[in-house]
């Protein structure tokens, strides 16, 4: 089947298979920032617990300096 916009012809398959990509990037992005909230929350309350900065580096994968601003 094709779709007829602004005198162009695109398979709907075409339109299809952009929009499921489109969907599993909007996933992955949200599932990142989603990890990297955490992440921060996690370093926080290490931090707030006196752990050694680079433990908390090595335990959440975030910058020294990144754990350093955290408040």
């Amino acid at each position: 089947m094709l779709v007829h916009a602004s005198n162009i012809l695109i398979p709907l398959s075409f339109i299809n298979n952009t929009i499921a990509f489109a969907k599993k990037e909007a996933m992955a992005e949200g599932e990142a920032k989603g990890e990297r909230k955490k992440a921060l929350e996690t370093a926080l309350n290490l931090k707030n617990m006196d752990i050694p900065l680079d433990k908390i580096a090595k335990a959440t994968g975030l910058r020294i300096e990144e754990i350093e601003h955290l408040k």
